[in-house]
């Protein structure tokens, strides 16, 4: 099956930070189009063990709201060993995958990196 996927790098850019990423962040295989206005999406971060240190939900609230506004509900996990940078990075990554899977003007609900 196909996941979206980011990678998490400690440091500015992945060549200033270890070659191997500090977590990355797994997606389901279907998001955005009507799947928003009844499903719970999550996002998983796993370290390199593979094991969960975070989630990302983007929580269906109103059907209302999700059909006539762009207002999201995201709720955000983290894990008991994230330190305070791994927080702001998990933050700044809740953020980027609202941009990329649900917030695109040109085609809603479709990945899109530029």
């Amino acid at each position: 099956m196909c996941h979206p996927y980011i990678d998490v790098y400690r440091g500015a850019t992945p060549e200033e930070s270890s070659n191997a990423p500090q977590f990355y962040v797994t997606g389901p295989c279907c998001w955005g189009g009507l799947s928003e206005i009844c499903c719970t999406t999550t996002f998983a971060a796993r370290d390199g063990n593979n094991e969960v240190v975070g989630k990302i939900a983007k929580v269906m609230d109103n059907p209302c709201r999700e059909i006539f506004t762009s207002q999201d509900k995201f709720k955000v996990e983290f894990g008991e060993k994230m330190q305070a940078q791994d927080k702001s990075a998990f933050m700044a990554v809740s953020f980027l995958a609202d941009k990329m899977f649900f917030d695109s003007s040109n085609n809603p609900g479709m990945c899109i990196c530029k």
